[in-house]
């Protein structure tokens, strides 16, 4: 068994949306690391879905809630790994933030399974609910995305592919290569 506390500073996954964030962060905690979704994190916060929030308040407001959550999750200088919004790295100084307090790491997942994970959530992601039928418009949406992101994403400290998560198996063997090459044991 993985001891959860040989996590020794925050450990931030980064990337795009459907890219694995939540289900990997997930499949940590499940063998007892503390794990922390940034986007969950702000909905117990306000009460309110992300969608809502934007939706109610606009995308700068959440932006600021999101950037407060963040650090208030750094300051509790608590080893955890936390999957942060796929624009978090790109407002405020979040990127430098989370450089500074630990690890950065970027997911990385192939093209095909990206748009069919985001093609499956449906209309469950505000920035892709009014295309989520069509993988064309994902697969630009996606392209827009990267080449809006890259100048943040490329800071950070490391990468590691995501692709496969989709099965029980994929999973294990994902969480396994992850501990591995990130040397949390």
């Amino acid at each position: 068994m993985i001891k959860p506390q040989s996590l020794k500073r925050p450990l931030f996954l980064m990337g795009l949306p459907g890219c694995g964030k939540s289900t990997l962060g997930r499949a940590l905690r499940s063998i007892g690391f503390e794990f922390t979704d940034l986007d969950e994190a702000v909905e117990l916060r306000c009460g309110l879905s992300v969608a809502d929030v934007i939706q109610r308040n606009g995308i700068d407001h959440f932006r600021r809630l999101e950037a407060s959550e963040l650090q208030r999750l750094i300051n509790s200088d608590k080893p955890q790994i936390i999957a942060c919004g796929g624009g978090t790295p790109c407002h405020a100084d979040n990127m430098e933030r989370m450089n500074r307090a630990g690890l950065t790491v970027r997911l990385e997942c192939c093209r095909e399974r990206l748009v069919r994970r985001l093609a499956e959530a449906g209309g469950v992601r505000p920035m892709f609910a009014d295309i989520a039928a069509d993988n064309e418009a994902i697969d630009r949406k996606i392209s827009e995305l990267r080449a809006d992101r890259e100048p943040y994403y490329s800071q950070a400290a490391a990468s590691f592919d995501s692709s496969l998560l989709e099965t029980r198996e994929e999973i294990d063997a994902t969480v396994a290569k992850f501990i591995s090459r990130f040397g949390v044991k």
